[in-house]
């Protein structure tokens, strides 16, 4: 997986390319706004990237979910942990 994060337009954005065995694909958003997005196997979420520190948070609200995935990076590794939050 590869995560870019940088400044446009004085804004910041998040810039998240997948690549699994399930799909690829690669998503643009600005920090805090709620937008559309499509999960690798096509279900329609809501998702907002913010950041926390030094972490990359992403959450998914989605049909009967919502799940968090907070992401590290130390030195040249990345660490990411997927919480979900239960169903609705």
């Amino acid at each position: 997986m590869f995560v870019l994060v940088k400044t446009t337009c004085n804004c910041w954005c998040f810039c998240c390319q997948v690549i699994t065995v399930a799909g690829e694909k690669e998503d643009r958003y600005p920090e805090g706004q709620e937008t559309e997005a499509l999960t690798l196997d096509g279900r329609r979420v809501k998702v907002v990237y913010t950041l926390e520190g030094d972490d990359l948070v992403e959450v998914h609200t989605g049909d009967g979910f919502t799940s968090r995935n907070v992401r590290q990076v130390t030195g040249d590794q990345m660490t990411m942990v997927r919480l979900p939050h239960g169903t609705e």
